[in-house]
């Protein structure tokens, strides 16, 4: 794969060089922009040697390498991601090489952060970030670890970490290419009364990230998001609140795509009865329920789509209960995660297929998301 590493000006841009190090490493073609900031820090001569073709602000003004550039790269990180480069980005303003040829690249980039926290946790810098992903770029948000000054939040992901994502991002490039892809994520919420509901603690993070696998992979990307959850960098989207609405837009969109994704967190009871009007606080108060409908099931399936559903329990009986639910919600992969597992950026993830059972253990829902379309595009074929 063609890789494109963009550096700017941060102490942590030594890491940025061990991280397009990796990349090279594992057999792909790099290139190389710093900016004049990264060049107080490393010098282009470290980037030459030990990973290829090294461009600078002096290139600049070389014929048109800004849209040479562009169209040559396959994959995109800029590491360390500042805030000035970021918000160049989101906004639209190129007045380097790096900037105009990430401008004329397009989304997807993959941004990696590296700054002080009152930096990354600034609201401009954070409405920049959310505008990135809004564009259809990745963020991978930085760590809380040691700081040029200090400890907290800002710390860049360490350059296994970015190689480790790059090398996910190969392993769907183009394998859904001419594809649509629906993901539904997120909670429902089932109205008590006017201002209560029914839902869960589902953060949606898992549908994002799916959304971002599949758009590396080259996919079309429909998003059906639920109340609270986080805007996917999909092509299309859509919101909904409770699951009957749920039910019936997946029913009206399922017919127009390849790959049905029902990552939603779906509450499996509402209430009997709704209250027109709030209800008071008059000592105890008994609440009727009843089921949900069961929406994979039930969706209209044609020859040749692929269904996945997702299945979350407690380690002990969940492979079992995984398999049950395939069967009945009839779909070609089930995905199993633990709730025992440490973290909510991170669970043990079993891909399940009629034949064939791939434990990933514990690991992010970012790896988890490739891993899941990779399968995916091998049922396609």
């Amino acid at each position: 794969m063609r890789v494109l590493f963009g550096v700017t000006g941060s102490v942590a841009a030594h890491r940025g060089l061990e991280a397009a190090r990796l990349v090279a490493k594992a057999g792909h073609t790099v290139r190389c922009i710093l900016t004049r900031n990264a060049m107080e820090f490393v010098r282009p001569l470290a980037f030459r040697s030990l990973v290829g073709e090294t461009y600078t602000d002096e290139d600049f003004f070389t014929g048109a390498l800004h849209i040479e550039l562009s169209a040559w790269s396959e994959c995109r990180v800029v590491a360390p991601a500042t805030a000035n480069i970021m918000a160049k980005v989101a906004r639209g303003i190129a007045d380097d090489l790096l900037s105009t040829t990430l401008l004329a690249a397009g989304p997807p980039v993959i941004f990696v952060p590296g700054m002080h926290e009152s930096m990354w946790l600034a609201p401009a810098t954070q409405e920049n970030a959310g505008m990135l992903a809004r564009q259809g770029h990745i963020v991978m948000e930085p760590v809380t670890g040691d700081l040029s000054a200090g400890r907290g939040i800002g710390r860049m992901r360490s350059p296994e970490e970015i190689a480790g994502y790059v090398e996910d991002w190969a392993g769907v490039v183009d394998s859904m290419r001419g594809k649509r892809v629906l993901v539904a994520y997120g909670p429902t919420a089932e109205p008590l009364d006017p201002v209560r509901v029914v839902t869960n603690l589902s953060s949606g993070r898992m549908g994002v990230e799916l959304c971002r696998a599949a758009r590396a992979a080259g996919a079309f990307v429909t998003a059906v998001r639920g109340p609270g959850a986080p805007i996917a960098p999909a092509h299309d989207s859509h919101s909904i609140k409770t699951a009957r609405e749920l039910m019936e837009l997946m029913a009206r969109l399922t017919p127009e795509h390849s790959v049905v994704i029902m990552a939603s967190a779906v509450a499996d009871f509402r209430p009997e009865r709704v209250s027109r009007k709030k209800i008071g606080r008059r000592g105890s108060l008994r609440i009727e329920m009843k089921p949900t409908p069961d929406i994979l099931a039930g969706l209209p399936r044609k020859r040749g789509q692929v269904f996945v559903g997702f299945c979350l329990g407690d380690e002990r009986g969940l492979l079992d209960d995984a398999m049950a639910k395939m069967a009945s919600k009839r779909v070609d992969l089930m995905v199993a995660n633990d709730l025992s597992s440490p973290g909510a950026e991170e669970a043990r993830f079993l891909l399940i297929r009629k034949k064939k059972t791939t434990d990933l253990g514990v690991i992010s829902k970012a790896r988890a998301s490739f891993a899941i379309i990779r399968e995916i595009a091998g049922i396609i074929g």
